[in-house]
């Protein structure tokens, strides 16, 4: 069965590079939403630390990649959740920047052959 394990081998090779390159347009897309974030809430500051404490990130494991937006301070639930939504800002900024992450998404697997 040499034929099969070699390709099964190419696809954990290809399997791996296209992990690779979601997490790499993750890690570039993080700290742009972050920066979206701190830029557009619509919150009055009183200390700045709800808009400081804004932070993107991206994790990955052996199946899925994590672009992460979030609050860093307590309160910000309340942000997003109380007075119908008005100070939100997370879902906002993902509505705002999905197309961008996913043309860049498309472009990688077009770049592997991967039709989407």
């Amino acid at each position: 069965m040499q034929g099969l394990n070699t390709v099964i081998a190419n696809l954990d090779k290809w399997l791996d590079r296209l992990l690779r390159l979601i997490y790499d347009i993750a890690q570039e897309n993080a700290p742009e939403l972050e920066a979206y974030a701190k830029e557009n809430a619509v919150w009055t500051d009183r200390t700045g630390h709800a808009r400081q404490s804004l932070n993107g990130s991206a994790t990955q494991d052996a199946i899925q990649t994590l672009l992460i937006l979030a609050h860093g301070v307590d309160y910000g639930k309340w942000l997003e959740l109380a007075h119908s939504g008005k100070y939100a800002i997370l879902l906002r900024t993902i509505e705002e920047n999905a197309a961008t992450i996913l043309r860049d998404v498309t472009a990688a697997c077009m770049g592997m052959g991967i039709g989407l």
